[in-house]
């Protein structure tokens, strides 16, 4: 598409627009060009309305621009301000709390100070020396000790007690500690022949405890047997005397009897069993002493000594010569 412009007193116009308006000469121009001058000063009067509105809209606009500024400075520099003051009074009040501390830590220094001082010079007790009992010892009795202690300051002393066990054949140093034996007595049911027993001894005296004292081993005896049955009093009209010997032995050991030189002729004793038998005969009328020795083969023996009287009486029947 062509467009063609045609200039008349000194504007182009487009022949569209000419043939628009319908050209038809130059009073046409002239009114053309007048029409057009008129648009353009419209055009430029409007624009300088508005920029003369938008210039009164600033005017009026820019007061209140800067107050508005000036609050939102006001609010974040009063908001500032105000954590400002608040960190301020939360230190002076950490300030007087601290103060307040001090005077209280002042003042209990103070009540120290001048309260009496005492230093303490407390000197621990001391063992002197400790032992157990009985020495020898045997599994048929409890064990103890006896201990001696020394304190400078005159202190009431109490003790703590550990008692210690080595089995036999082991050296001490392996003694252990008898779980729960924390008494000043020990029971023989803790201990058997052959244990080697010691205990430890802590002193305490109200303030101090003194130095742990451990007391030598003692090895625990063979306890030897013991013959608890009686010998019968009346001889039974029997042809033959017995009598069942009974022994008791706290180690469990097996026991063996024998008699003394002074049994009658005849009497035996079952080296086992203890029990004694004789055939009693006319002939061995008298009176004996009996000896009854056991050996529980560990050096521990037992006897029992009791005198026999045998007498024979002749019984004469009625009206029979004697």
């Amino acid at each position: 598409m062509t467009h063609s412009l045609i200039y008349a007193q000194g504007s182009f116009f487009s022949v569209n627009e000419l043939e628009q308006t319908g050209f038809r000469g130059k009073k046409n121009i002239t009114s053309l060009i007048g029409k057009r001058f008129t648009d353009n000063i419209t055009k430029k009067s409007n624009l300088k309305d508005q920029r003369e509105r938008g210039k009164m809209m600033k005017k009026r606009m820019s007061p209140w621009l800067i107050i508005i500024f000036f609050l939102i400075i006001g609010l974040i520099v009063g908001c500032s301000g105000r954590k400002e003051e608040e960190a301020k009074k939360e230190k002076e009040l950490t300030q007087l709390k601290e103060e307040v501390n001090q005077e209280e830590n002042i003042s209990e220094e103070e009540e120290e100070a001048s309260s009496p001082q005492y230093v303490s010079t407390n000197t621990p007790p001391k063992i002197v020396s400790a032992r157990i009992i009985p020495d020898p010892a045997y599994t048929n009795t409890d064990l103890s000790v006896e201990v001696e202690c020394e304190d400078i300051d005159g202190d009431l002393i109490t003790y703590t007690y550990q008692w210690m066990k080595a089995k036999e054949g082991d050296t001490v140093d392996k003694g252990v500690e008898i779980e729960g034996e924390t008494e000043s007595t020990l029971s023989h049911e803790k201990f058997v022949r052959g244990d080697a027993i010691a205990v430890k001894v802590t002193p305490f005296d109200g303030r101090d405890e003194g130095l742990t004292y451990r007391t030598k081993y003692v090895v625990i005896a063979n306890s030897p047997p013991e013959i608890t049955s009686r010998p019968p009093e009346i001889i039974p009209d029997k042809k033959i005397y017995t009598y069942q010997v009974e022994v008791s032995d706290p180690d469990g050991d097996q026991i063996k009897f024998s008699l003394g030189e002074g049994a009658p002729e005849g009497m035996t004793i079952d080296p086992q069993t203890g029990l004694i038998t004789w055939p009693i005969a006319e002939q061995f009328a008298g009176t004996y002493e009996i000896y009854i020795y056991g050996d529980d083969g560990h050096n521990g023996t037992c006897s029992q000594h009791y005198t026999l009287s045998l007498e024979y009486k002749q019984i004469i029947p009625e009206g029979g010569e004697r």
